[in-house]
């Protein structure tokens, strides 16, 4: 239940940092939403939340982004549990999304 509600309290900060344009702090607190969310069986987040990171945030970010150390520790906590659930690859779309959005903000000047 505690990770469900860090995921739910994520969440929303993710929301609030994105309408602000804190599109770092926002790649963050949805990376960890989603992580928390599905460890705490709150899938619906979860989805939600990988939603917000690859088609809002990601896009925004760039090589200077990831001058902010938390943006890649949670990215990659987030891709080392996507890999540890993997099973049918169930997440093998969200995987290979959030990696190249990784791999192009890391080109962006």
């Amino acid at each position: 239940k505690s990770s469900m509600t860090t995921g739910s309290i994520f969440m929303i900060q993710g929301k609030v940092a994105y309408e602000s344009k804190e599109y770092t702090n926002a790649a963050i607190a949805f990376a960890y939403a989603a992580e928390h969310s599905f460890l705490g069986t709150n899938e619906r987040n979860g989805q939600i939340a990988i939603k917000f990171l690859r088609e809002s945030c990601l896009g925004k970010l760039n090589n200077k982004s990831f001058e902010n150390p938390d943006l890649e520790t949670y990215l990659n906590s987030l891709i080392k549990y996507f890999n540890s659930v993997n099973q049918n690859g169930r997440f093998t779309d969200d995987l290979r999304s959030i990696t190249k959005g990784i791999e192009d903000a890391k080109k962006r000047m």
